[in-house]
């Protein structure tokens, strides 16, 4: 029987970590390894040694099951499972980050934008929480803003590794902008005709009494 031995490399953003690679002997194992510390072998007990096959980018699946950096990604399909980008994959059914179900993702119509911001033909998200917005023109402008046909959408281009909708870094929504006119000045202000937003108070709020928000 083959053992496998995960190697991967962590995203950039965390330091210290190398690459990743296959070895071989009698279990399916996830290794991580970094040039400042002894590498960290996690074995993944469900995974069936015979059929299993790395997919890379922390991916991998046997006859049964899929995972991501050793974790099972509960319910999904091996015979349709298929990487999208990053840590982001589908199968038939449902749209996958990391390990999360995306609530109401349609694989068929799922598309990646920027800035963490990912949408089908119905729903938009924001890493994995479910954005109200409208889906059909909701477009990311650069900056951590987004628009759709009504609202200004701000969130910083950051996931949570949770699956809980309350370890995300929210989502600030302000109503009712002029499309027209509006212009992001940074990563947190932007304007329109009317008045100006500023996206570091808490709660969402305006600069001027005339821009409205919520979320």
């Amino acid at each position: 029987m083959l053992k496998v031995f995960l190697l991967l490399v962590i995203a950039s953003g965390i330091s210290g970590c190398g690459g990743w690679k296959y070895k071989a002997n009698g279990e399916v194992a996830f290794e991580i390894r970094s040039w400042n510390h002894d590498p960290i072998i996690r074995v993944v007990e469900k995974a069936d040694t015979k059929s299993f096959m790395d997919l890379g980018e922390g991916f991998g699946k046997d006859k049964y099951r899929v995972f991501y950096k050793g974790d099972e990604i509960t319910g999904a399909s091996p015979e349709t499972f298929e990487k999208i980008h990053w840590a982001y994959s589908k199968d038939s059914n449902a749209v996958y980050l990391f390990t999360c179900k995306l609530e109401k993702a349609g694989p068929e119509t799922f598309q990646l934008l920027d800035g963490s911001w990912s949408k089908d033909s119905k729903s938009v998200y924001h890493g994995h929480q479910l954005v109200e917005a409208d889906a059909s023109t909701f477009r990311y402008v650069g900056n951590n803003w987004a628009l759709d046909s009504a609202n200004a959408y701000h969130a910083l281009s950051s996931v949570s590794l949770g699956c809980d909708d309350n370890s995300h870094l929210k989502v600030k929504i302000f109503r009712n902008i002029d499309l027209e006119t509006f212009k992001v000045i940074d990563g947190f202000k932007a304007q329109d005709k009317n008045g100006a937003f500023d996206a570091l108070p808490s709660p969402n709020k305006a600069l001027q009494p005339t821009a409205k928000s919520g979320g």
